[in-house]
């Protein structure tokens, strides 16, 4: 799994780091829940392990994208996805969680609370649905994704952007 870090990398946040009043939020997929190795394991398609890249499409040819996307739109892909930081509680009324929706798997939405109550202890009441990370106000937002950092950042300048650090995103 990857570590908490600042956008400009100059430190390491752990939740013990967060005033009780602050409210984070967090990113799920490459963040909260392996999208990335379950959908290698699942399709043999190694490229989506690429380490300087998030974008797990880039080196697939269309055949391997189609097989890829028919994954996710079985609610079979979802259920299987593990934590990727076991045993972190985010139980506190001072988190929520940011997910974009998989519009094309019917069972998604309700999948995904499952598996944020069952891992992290969130309840569905602090779970958010949307592809735009930049709407949101909040304190301090965790994501893999540098562009969703920067979106969050620009609307809220006196915020946190922490990237959740992997081999993939440390370029940026």
């Amino acid at each position: 799994p990857g570590s908490l870090q600042t956008l400009d990398g100059e430190r390491t946040v752990s939740s013990k780091m967060l005033k009780p009043d602050v409210t984070i939020i967090f990113d799920v997929d490459g963040v909260l829940l392996d999208i990335i190795n379950l959908t290698a394991d699942l399709t043999g398609i190694e490229y989506a392990r690429d380490p300087n890249t998030y974008d797990i499409f880039a080196g697939c040819t269309p055949e391997e994208t189609t097989e890829i996307i028919d994954l996710w739109n079985s609610p079979h892909f979802w259920r299987q996805q593990k934590p990727m930081a076991p045993g972190l509680d985010l139980s506190s009324e001072n988190v929520a969680v940011l997910t974009a929706p998989w519009l094309n798997c019917p069972d998604f939405v309700k999948i995904r609370l499952e598996l944020l109550e069952r891992f992290y202890g969130i309840p569905h009441n602090r779970v958010m649905f949307s592809h735009q990370k930049g709407l949101f106000q909040a304190a301090g937002l965790v994501d893999d994704r540098p562009e969703y950092l920067a979106a969050f950042q620009e609307s809220n300048p006196y915020s946190s952007a922490v990237r959740f650090d992997h081999r993939y995103n440390r370029h940026a």
